[in-house]
């Protein structure tokens, strides 16, 4: 078993998340608090992981009553998402960092202008574009775009498009 600081996991009361506790209701905390613990020893066994530093259920990933993520930091940046399944199975996981690099810059790209088109609903030109990847595993493609025809034709401007891992999950567009 990996490094887990004694500060890492904390378990969820009626008095310190109280909204949470309000969402999941008294059994579904339970199950979460039982769940922390083993999910913490299988993030800081995986690989990527020096020493964890804090897990948490993820309230954006998570969703009452049968979806249960936990999101986990180590001391070096590396940020991981486990869910009960993984936990179940006793799963290990793969750092969000990790995954990150699955994906080369162009494919990355390729994604991004996809899912430009789709939310402004026309055909693009792409000028420069870059991609950011932040140390807990986050990257940020940044592309300038002209639309060709659609709802308005030649307007320009940039897309952020924010990647956890593998997944897209946002795209802000700055005229």
């Amino acid at each position: 078993m990996g490094d887990i600081a004694e500060y890492a996991v904390i378990p969820i009361t009626e008095k310190n998340y109280p909204k949470t506790y309000a969402a999941w209701g008294p059994l579904g905390v339970e199950r979460i608090n039982a769940l922390m613990q083993p999910a913490a020893e299988i993030v800081a066994s995986s690989p990527g992981c020096d020493r964890l530093e804090l897990l948490e259920l993820s309230n954006v990933r998570s969703s009452p009553p049968d979806n249960i993520v936990f999101f986990a930091d180590c001391k070096n940046g590396s940020r991981f998402f486990i869910t009960e399944s993984d936990v179940a199975a006793k799963r290990q996981v793969v750092s969000q960092n990790d995954k990150s690099k699955w994906l080369a810059d162009q494919q990355l790209l390729e994604i991004a202008q996809e899912a430009i088109k789709a939310r402004l609903q026309s055909n693009c030109s792409f000028g420069d574009s870059t991609a950011y990847r932040a140390i807990v595993g986050r990257t940020v493609v940044s592309v300038e775009f002209k639309t060709l025809n659609g709802p308005e034709p030649g307007s320009r401007g940039v897309a952020k498009c924010y990647f956890d891992g593998l997944s897209l999950t946002n795209v802000d567009l700055i005229a």
